[in-house]
């Protein structure tokens, strides 16, 4: 028990610390403040439980107290399972030959690729000259309010730049998000594609973003492998956070059950 709740205050400590560490470096951002929020949470978390185990509680602070533990004690679950799935797609990438490897965008400064989306794009042109040399790219983003260019554009020039010939790049840049991503990708890819048989897709994104990116290529009828690129470990705890809440954020309807049934669990123990 003190091993558990020693790890609990490190942990809040490391999130705490790791919020701080964001904002020097990517400035004040709300992505950036999810760490310290997830610590905070388990702040609250340690001293609801303090407070169970040392006071006689009345019935209704009891309820309270169960219910918001039990919902936190199950979304922590299915999250280490999300990070547990993210550390063996980085560890374990696919090795089949692919037709098209899809690189998904992310912001670019001053029309150049940043470290985060120079990674993906790195990890495809590793997959590329390590298992598939015959695929096209397909660089796949559009143009933000605060990007001087499309990061597709952003993309075609660092892989021309690296050697990949022109030819082997298609570019998507009209999507806004990684739905528009994998929907417009695939529909390059099937006009590109000549042969009836379907084509053997990969897509390269940050590791902690292949979980939910194949949930919506699967959605849009892609049949497609991810592969993890590495993700600076300082923003590595507020990216999988904020991953984790838009995949909860998709599957609302589980969301919203643990939600309303763990209240009413409480309720009946308590009660009786």
């Amino acid at each position: 028990m003190a091993f558990a709740i020693a790890t609990a205050i490190g942990s809040i400590v490391f999130l705490i610390i790791n919020t701080n560490v964001m904002k020097s470096r990517e400035g004040k951002t709300f992505t950036g403040q999810l760490s310290a929020i997830f610590g905070v949470n388990l702040a609250i978390i340690l001293v609801f439980f303090y407070m169970y185990t040392r006071f006689n509680l009345p019935g209704y602070l009891e309820m309270i107290i169960f219910s918001v533990s039990w919902i936190d004690v199950i979304f922590s679950i299915i999250f280490f399972g999300y990070a547990g799935y993210s550390f063996i797609i980085q560890m374990m990438p696919k090795l089949s030959n692919a037709n098209y490897i899809v690189i998904l965008g992310a912001w670019i400064k001053d029309g150049a690729v940043t470290p985060l989306l120079k990674s993906r794009i790195d990890k495809g042109i590793q997959y590329y000259h390590g298992y598939s040399d015959t695929a096209k790219f397909v660089v796949s983003g559009g143009q933000g309010f605060d990007e001087s260019i499309s990061e597709a554009k952003a993309m075609r020039n660092y892989l021309i730049s690296v050697g990949i010939p022109k030819d082997k790049i298609i570019i998507e840049d009209k999507s806004t998000s990684t739905l528009e991503n994998m929907k417009n990708s695939r529909t390059l890819i099937l006009a590109d594609w000549k042969t009836e048989n379907e084509p053997r897709v990969v897509f390269s994104t940050s590791n902690y973003h292949v979980l939910r990116a194949s949930i919506l290529a699967n959605k849009v009828g892609m049949e497609a492998d991810g592969i993890g690129a590495p993700t600076s470990l300082f923003f590595l705890p507020s990216a999988m956070i904020r991953e984790f809440l838009a995949i909860l954020k998709y599957y609302w309807w589980i969301t919203g059950m643990i939600i309303i049934v763990i209240p009413l669990i409480s309720f009946f123990f308590v009660s009786h």
